[in-house]
């Protein structure tokens, strides 16, 4: 008896290894199969070079292990389906070389759980600055205004520079006298 499992490019296969019959006439194949492999009560899970041969006793607690991950798996992704997260969170605007840095608005800016106009925004505390859309662009501005422009979710609001382009995502805009880099901090683990 075989059971399989698929999420996208996993696959997890158990082979089930049946002590006995389930009835005495199922016929001359299952006998032959029978007779070329051992009845031992294991199963074997196996995940592509791993294996591992279990007593037929871990089956059930097997099988609902690898449903929740599977659950998770998908729930996951529907998360991000409908919640998608904008990454980056930290944007850094630099100077172009050649142009003025007017206001001090060049800095690292990190999202904050607020959103204006639909999008977050992006404050960099150092410089007492904020980054948000304003409906048509991205708007770099003084932190002093925040409160104001979030309590009327303002559209068309201005400030010392904006972006020259109508991209939503912060880190496609564009800016006249700054390049917009990802600076987010992002840990891999590999395992070997």
């Amino acid at each position: 008896m075989f059971m399989m499992c698929r999420a996208e490019n996993t696959q997890i296969l158990f082979k089930m290894k049946q002590r006995r019959p389930q009835a005495k006439n199922i016929g001359s194949l299952l006998e032959r199969k029978q007779k070329e492999q051992p009845n031992n009560g294991n199963f074997e899970l196996s995940y592509h070079n791993f294996s591992l041969q279990l007593p037929l006793s871990y089956l059930p607690m097997t099988i609902v292990a690898v449903l929740v991950v599977l659950l998770s798996y998908f729930l996951w992704k529907v998360v991000l389906v409908f919640f998608p997260q904008q990454k980056p969170t930290r944007v850094q605007l630099k100077v172009i070389e050649g142009h003025e840095n007017y206001a001090n608005c060049a800095g690292i800016y990190v999202a904050s759980h607020q959103s204006l106009n639909g999008l977050s925004v992006y404050i960099c505390k150092k410089n007492d600055r904020f980054i948000g859309w304003n409906g048509d662009c991205w708007v770099c501005t003084s932190l002093q205004y925040l409160h104001n422009v979030l309590k009327d979710q303002e559209r068309g609001f201005g400030g010392f520079r904006a972006s020259t382009n109508n991209e939503q995502n912060i880190f496609s805009s564009e800016w006249d006298d700054y390049k917009v880099e990802d600076c987010s901090v992002e840990i891999f683990i590999k395992f070997n």
